[in-house]
């Protein structure tokens, strides 16, 4: 595990939906940052995935890891580098080392 650990060399913010309501009573959501700094490592969908999406998964860019113990669902956002991701869908590995996400830029 410790091996894996020092693999995830970027950080990011998570950011989870939160209902709430404004001056006129009506329901808006906002985000709000749950988890700082996270340790994780991007890296660009390749061509041969985004053969196999098109249409399910359209404008995917990154496919995202995380350590297992790390949540992070397909309600949440990711900002990485100043830029804010929509978090498509979420595996975690048969060994349950690690998570990685499918993200796309909003």
């Amino acid at each position: 595990m410790s091996a894996y650990k020092s693999w995830l060399t970027d950080s990011a913010d998570i950011y989870t939906r939160t209902p709430s309501t404004n001056a006129l009573n009506e329901d808006i959501m906002s985000w709000s940052k749950t988890y700082s700094d996270v340790q994780c490592r991007f890296f660009h969908v390749t061509y041969e995935e985004v053969k196999e999406r098109i249409g399910e998964w359209d404008n995917i860019e990154y496919r995202v890891y995380f350590l297992s113990g790390q949540t992070i669902t397909t309600e949440d956002r990711v900002n990485y580098e100043g830029n804010d991701y929509e978090v498509i869908k979420v595996f975690t590995d048969t060994e349950d080392y690690y998570k990685h996400a499918f993200i796309r830029r909003l």
